[in-house]
């Protein structure tokens, strides 16, 4: 399988991290892709760029805890039943479950936990209409599991970068231009 936790209170799926040291940051920056997931104790900042996809966000500032997912699409049982353990984190309904569910088990907590959610946007036309249908997948989610949604930015036109510091909470997110999109179409083109 390719999700992992280690000893230092993270838990990756490792084929879709990066990692690198940012000395502006001052911090090591997780860059996570289509199907990522990144969830950590340690004082770190998960990146991730979104285009039709969503993120969630979850944080517990209480206990120190938080973590950030990038699913592709919403998906059903079906989807998850045929598809191999690489694939699952590209399923909404699996990789919300499993990153709220790894943070529960790390110490975070459901009373302290704050939920912000990005992306959604139509950036492929020829998708149809993923970016809503992730949208009303996670809104759905949200609202069925009464989660503490304290933030979010969904839909429009462009895609967006995001910055995201789980001990804190904090999300800085930039709307990337018209030049971005493409590169960002052509990706989850592929």
């Amino acid at each position: 399988m390719s999700n992992k936790n280690n000893n230092s209170g993270c838990v990756e799926s490792a084929s879709h991290i990066n990692r690198h040291y940012n000395s502006e940051l001052d911090k090591t920056v997780v860059s996570i892709s289509p199907g990522g997931l990144y969830i950590t104790k340690e004082d770190e900042v998960i990146s991730t760029v979104l285009g039709s996809c969503v993120s969630v966000c979850a944080s517990d500032t209480v206990h120190g805890i938080g973590g950030m997912n990038h699913f592709m699409v919403p998906g059903v049982a079906d989807d998850l039943q045929n598809s191999n353990q690489e694939e699952l984190f590209k399923f909404g309904i699996y990789a919300v479950s499993y990153l709220l569910n790894q943070l529960y088990s790390l110490g975070a907590q459901k009373q302290c936990l704050e939920i912000k959610v990005f992306g959604g946007g139509a950036i492929i036309s020829s998708a149809g209409d993923v970016g809503n249908a992730n949208i009303d997948f996670v809104m759905h989610y949200i609202e069925k599991n009464q989660l503490n949604l304290v933030s979010h930015d969904l839909g429009g036109q462009l895609p967006r970068k995001l910055n995201y510091l789980p001990k804190t909470g904090q999300v800085y997110m930039k709307r990337l231009r018209a030049l971005h999109k493409r590169v960002v179409a052509e990706r989850e083109k592929r």
